[in-house]
């Protein structure tokens, strides 16, 4: 292993990998090619069988702010935590060997963190090459907003199931111990997405006493490859049975208050005031009020009606008739058939042809006037 500089850099950059020749060049290029110097990449070749161990000795030789720790075969997450253990920098970030990263990342996440310190940073990405090359160095655009008013752009978006599109503080992770649970990072773990298990943990242990600042850059910034069949994303199981509901979401009611005040408070006239794709945030609020009808229909409970009258609940269902956003539980919501939501809510979730037959009927009742939104 190269001898590090003494003067340790504000990035730090953890590549694991297995077996990843065939990708692991167009990953280091991207590394190597960004815009802003003070970084540190540390390889962690977990026991690789092809030619990404030499690989990762020649970017070494070539390039000193690259260095590589070779291990026996011990799964992603073990090789993340080796990577973390010899990391310098004060902010970490993650990086798949099979995917890459823009130029300006790190440029733009230091941009962000030097304007708003103590927030936690996060980037968009994208699965289609072409829009990563063409749109991941556009001039930075971001927005600055509470987590509460955050997390249901984070559903929409898929932000809190990865890790290799945000920063974690060094010190932060190191006060609290924070590790992958390496038990969750082999094929075939019974439990998915060692990544937002492990994001769901630093979200909670790691919160500022003022609570979560979430700075968001938009622009696709990293692109997630998905042309590796031996990616742990790929190669995992744990799929519910077919036509089975999907495990109820513990405290939802308290989630979308929270929430719903949240964007109330950011916004006030949300959702015309919202900073990024108001239209899935509106589908997905919808969706989860019908989830919550449905978990309150399971436990035998009262509807919660005092949520359902939420103002954000009204702007939302006035949001989707002045824009003729169209959702198969507008109607539902709209009449206050909040019975009818929750069954219909079942259905969609369990597969049901049923579903498909009353989202036509509830868009013809409509006059075919509200447009689907298409994400």
């Amino acid at each position: 292993m190269e001898n590090r500089a003494k003067q340790s850099p504000l990035f730090s950059v953890i590549v694991p990998l297995y077996n990843a020749e065939r990708w692991l060049g167009r990953c280091l290029e991207s590394i190597a090619a960004q815009t802003f110097p003070d970084w540190e990449c540390i390889l962690v070749d977990d026991g690789s069988q092809d030619g990404s161990g030499v690989l990762c000795d020649a970017w070494c030789q070539k390039d000193p702010r690259f260095q590589v720790i070779h291990q026996p075969n011990s799964g992603v997450s073990q090789a993340r935590n080796r990577g973390m253990e010899q990391a310098r920098g004060s902010q970490i970030l993650f990086c798949d060997a099979d995917d890459a990263l823009s130029p300006c990342t790190l440029a733009y996440a230091a941009e962000m963190r030097q304007s708003a310190p103590g927030a936690m940073v996060i980037w968009g990405f994208t699965h289609d090459r072409a829009r990563f090359e063409e749109e991941g160095q556009k001039p930075l655009s971001w927005s600055l907003l509470p987590k509460a008013a955050f997390d249901g752009l984070a559903w929409v978006e898929i932000l809190y199931n990865a890790v290799w599109n945000r920063l974690f503080d060094a010190s932060l992770l190191r006060q609290k111990g924070l590790l992958f649970r390496e038990e969750l990072g082999r094929a075939g773990a019974a439990v998915l997405c060692e990544d937002g298990e492990f994001v769901a943990r630093y979200l909670e242990q790691c919160q500022p006493e003022t609570g979560w600042q979430v700075a968001y850059c938009p622009l696709p910034l990293y692109y997630y490859s998905q042309d590796n069949p031996a990616s742990l994303s790929t190669t995992a199981t744990g799929k519910g049975e077919p036509g089975a509901e999907p495990a109820l979401r513990p405290q939802l009611e308290q989630t979308l208050r929270r929430e719903w005040d949240g964007l109330k408070a950011y916004a006030p006239r949300f959702p015309e005031e919202y900073c990024q794709q108001p239209d899935g945030v509106v589908l997905h609020y919808l969706e989860s009020a019908a989830q919550l009808i449905r978990q309150n229909q399971r436990e035998g409970k009262e509807i919660p009606r005092s949520l359902l009258a939420h103002p954000c609940m009204r702007d939302m269902l006035d949001y989707c008739r002045r824009h003729r956003l169209y959702s198969p539980y507008y109607l539902p919501l709209r009449t206050r058939c909040y019975s009818l939501a929750g069954r219909l809510w079942r259905l969609q979730a369990s597969g049901s042809r049923w579903y498909g037959r009353l989202d036509w009927l509830g868009y013809y009742l409509l006059g075919g006037r509200l447009r689907g939104w298409k994400h």
